[in-house]
């Protein structure tokens, strides 16, 4: 079926990249290579030869480093019920509501989804389409939205259908391409904080939110210093803020200044 393989060809034209297609005696495979933004892209489909019965998406996003979290995404279905998902499917909660319904987001810290999941990536993942419904192979209908998952290098976006739409498709790839990007987003957003304020970033090249990441300027003749900070609130439950505070003989005036940098939006004082 040459129709299906348009989608693809025009993806990949558009991302530089390659397209290639083996068809078996059972299964059809379509994969398209790419890199775009540092980032190496890897799709790969499966479907039965000449048709889109039994089929499947995957989207891989290689990083060039580490991505230093382990978050799943997953959309939500209205059955599902808020304490089932928190108990029993591990739904952390990043603050968004409309975000936090629509998707189940399992992280190892609810501060690690805080800091991926910032306004400008959680856009990218909703302007994802939602397919048609279609029937699989059992009879069951599927296909309707990806999922995502970061870990490691890698951003994986899957879907339990044969990808047929370009728009579609190249929204799925700009999703992980955005999740990929995160860490090195925010690190360049706290050197640019820094430059700002005319002081130095200490950190070991990474953006990090265990305190070894710093910036440290000058003002009112004293040593400020801002750092990404995560405030426990319970079991599995914590928040991203950023600590703001003055070394100084006296006491502590932290509490006289307020910055932002990405998500981490609240200054406070010790």
């Amino acid at each position: 079926m040459p129709d299906r393989q348009i989608p693809w060809r025009r993806v990949a034209e558009t991302l530089g990249g390659t397209m290639r297609v083996s068809t078996g005696v059972n299964r059809s495979r379509f994969t398209l290579a790419a890199t775009v933004a540092g980032i190496r892209i890897e799709a790969v489909a499966t479907s039965m030869p000449y048709g889109l019965r039994s089929g499947t998406t995957e989207i891989r996003a290689k990083a060039p480093n580490a991505l230093g979290a382990n978050i799943y995404l997953a959309p939500a279905r209205k059955s599902e019920m808020p304490m089932w998902r928190r108990f029993v499917m591990r739904d952390v909660v990043i603050g968004d509501k409309r975000f936090d319904t629509s998707w189940i987001i399992n992280a190892r810290r609810e501060a690690e989804a805080q800091a991926f999941l910032d306004a400008k990536t959680r856009a990218s993942l909703e302007a994802v389409p939602a397919a048609e419904y279609r029937e699989t192979y059992n009879g069951m209908r599927g296909g309707e939205r990806y999922s995502f998952a970061v870990r490691g290098r890698i951003v994986r976006a899957k879907a339990a259908s044969f990808e047929t739409s370009e728009t579609r498709f190249a929204a799925a790839i700009e999703a992980a391409i955005a999740l990929a990007k995160q860490p090195f987003h925010l690190f360049d957003e706290w050197k640019t904080l820094a430059a700002q304020l005319g002081g130095r970033l200490e950190s070991d090249g990474r953006w990090a939110m265990d305190g070894g990441m710093r910036v440290q300027f000058p003002a009112r003749g004293q040593r400020i210093t801002v750092m990404p900070r995560v405030i426990r609130l319970g079991y599995r439950r914590d928040r991203l803020r950023t600590r703001v505070y003055c070394e100084c003989a006296s006491r502590n005036v932290g509490k006289q200044f307020r910055l932002e940098s990405g998500e981490s939006t609240e200054a406070f004082a010790d």
